[in-house]
């Protein structure tokens, strides 16, 4: 989602950690790796993890296996894949909130272009999260906690913007719990393509609301 700009060396002492979850998406999967320079490091690194082997679900080693494997054989195509699902949910989103002046969608700044040393190509952003602006919003008006609402989940009392889009069953985050101002949200752009098109909708109906 993010162009990789810079090449990162690793020091004699450093440790670079993966997951496939984060390579592929495909959370829950509880596999990762690990490099170092350091030769002592490794061999450590190498029994402690002999030892967590033995208690790692062959389903987990088989999903992963072939995960890995059909990006070998496909030569990256999941990321061409969901780099091109991710541009698309993100020029919706743009041509949704450029029809309001009230609810502003975050500055176009970080979807600025860049040469991706991962990819070999020019690279739009494409984040994983959409930080909204109610303009007009009260970060003081608060509603209905998640927990007692039709969406039944459990949560403290949502305010200002986050408010606003939960009337319209709109699940965001509080600016608050990131230390901004509650006239802001932020939204989950990771969801299914049918669960997208869903967000598309109700967001239509929210800016058409919003003005």
């Amino acid at each position: 989602y993010t162009p990789i700009s810079e090449t990162r060396v690793l020091g004699p002492n450093d440790i670079a950690l993966f997951t496939l979850s984060k390579l592929t998406g495909h959370a829950g999967s509880r596999l990762g790796w690990a490099l170092t320079r350091n030769s002592e490091l490794a061999w450590n690194m190498g029994m402690f993890v002999g030892g967590l082997m033995l208690s790692l679900p062959r389903e987990v080693v088989y999903r992963s296996s072939a995960f890995l494997s059909h990006i070998h054989r496909s030569e990256g195509e999941l990321f061409r894949w969901a780099s091109q699902k991710m541009h698309y949910k993100w020029d919706r989103m743009k041509a949704i909130f450029s029809k309001s002046s009230n609810v502003l969608l975050q500055p176009d700044v970080a979807f600025e272009s860049t040469q991706c040393k991962f990819a070999g190509e020019v690279v739009i952003s494409s984040p994983a999260y959409a930080w909204i602006r109610c303009v007009n919003a009260d970060p003081s008006d608060c509603g209905t906690p998640y927990s007692e609402s039709a969406l039944g989940w459990t949560s403290a009392s949502i305010c200002g913007c986050g408010k606003l889009l939960h009337d319209f069953q709109i699940e965001v985050q509080a600016g608050s719990k990131y230390g901004v101002s509650d006239q802001f949200a932020r939204l989950h752009m990771l969801q299914r393509m049918e669960d997208f098109e869903l967000l598309a909708t109700k967001l239509e109906e929210f800016i058409e609301a919003q003005g």
